[in-house]
């Protein structure tokens, strides 16, 4: 599992499946062309998504933040574009992965990866092992209820990257992307400040229900949210701390490898799976 080339690609924010598939197979191209200079061959292909998504036939089903997706089968048109097997998960799912491989988590049986983006999901590890659950829907914690407004909203209507930036830009301040908001945060802005606390606390409040739920060791606050630092993790930490119950010592802190969790993961699992196929003589496509 150890990572021997890595490059970044194009955004995807912003656009739709097909652009966003433009992009992937560039992205995929520029790796080969790295992997035949060097005389490596590519055995499979991994790729981290937004869900909901179903792993097993590699159908994108309906990601709600991430536009114009719906029902694409991902899988199968990466396959059959480069003839190799091909696998994709949950994008938080293989954050998690990528930190128990390359992470904090190299040494924890039990945790929880926390991926905060535009939308805002959970990766959870329990006995060394990646829990996916019954039909692949677990750790969706952009999920979790809260009664905001007279009404229920979900986690990742009132949290999450989008809504930070909206939430700022409300307030006159020209702002394009999260590492404005950190250059921001670095002038002491009291503004910006308080909205981060806000939908931080939001984010802890999710944080604390899910370890009642998974008793993990340790949560990791990945994505791109974690560029925030100690403006996003303590008051995540103050509601853990506020509500933890018994005597459970949970430790919160930001993940270490957050920019590059979700590649570094989806090609862990791609390995994985391809290991597995290549004992087992399995065909996945």
């Amino acid at each position: 599992m150890n990572i021997i080339s890595r490059k970044e690609g194009l955004s995807y924010e912003g656009i739709g499946p097909k652009r966003v598939l433009e992009r992937l197979f560039l992205s995929i191209d520029d790796s080969m062309k790295d992997a035949e200079k060097d005389n490596i061959k590519i055995g499979a292909i991994g790729i981290g998504v937004p869900g909901p998504l179903d792993a097993h036939t590699g159908v994108v089903k309906h990601p709600p933040k991430f536009k114009g997706w719906k029902d694409v089968p991902l899988g199968k048109i990466i396959h059959q574009r480069y003839k190799l097997p091909v696998w994709i998960e949950n994008d938080a799912n293989v954050g998690a992965l990528a930190e128990k491989w390359h992470g904090g988590g190299k040494d924890l049986k039990n945790f929880v990866y926390v991926l905060v983006n535009e939308g805002i999901g959970a990766g959870v590890v329990i006995d060394d092992e990646l829990y996916q659950g019954a039909y692949d829907y677990v750790g969706e914690i952009g999920h979790t209820l809260f009664y905001n407004h007279g009404k229920f909203r979900y986690l990742e209507d009132i949290s999450g990257v989008d809504l930070l930036i909206k939430q700022v830009r409300s307030r006159g301040l020209n702002i394009e992307n999260i590492k404005d908001i950190s250059n921001l945060l670095q002038t002491n802005d009291g503004v910006v400040s308080s909205i981060v606390k806000q939908i931080a606390t939001w984010i802890g409040a999710a944080v604390i229900n899910t370890i009642h739920i998974i008793g993990p060791q340790t949560v990791f606050v990945g994505g791109k949210m974690a560029l925030l630092g100690n403006a996003l993790i303590q008051p995540i930490r103050e509601i853990v701390s506020m509500y933890l119950f018994g005597d459970q010592k949970v430790d919160v802190r930001l993940s270490e490898i957050s920019e590059n969790a979700v590649a570094v993961g989806a090609a862990i699992y791609a390995t994985t799976k391809w290991l597995e196929k290549k004992g087992t003589k399995r065909v996945t496509y």
